[in-house]
């Protein structure tokens, strides 16, 4: 295992590194959360399409 630098500048990189791969994991699973709900809302909408036309006329 590697060796955490001892200077401060190098450990506010290295903290900051970490900070952001959370942040986009995060991110990326949120966009991922959000495609599968619309989707969803696209498979029902299919599926519900002629209730709705029934519902609108």
């Amino acid at each position: 295992m590697k060796e955490l630098p001892s200077s401060g500048d190098e450990a506010e990189v290295f903290s900051v590194e970490i900070f952001l791969s959370i942040y986009l994991e995060f991110t990326v699973l949120v966009f991922l959360y959000c495609i599968m709900n619309v989707f969803s809302l696209q498979i029902q909408g299919v599926l519900d399409s002629d209730s709705y036309v029934a519902c609108r006329s």
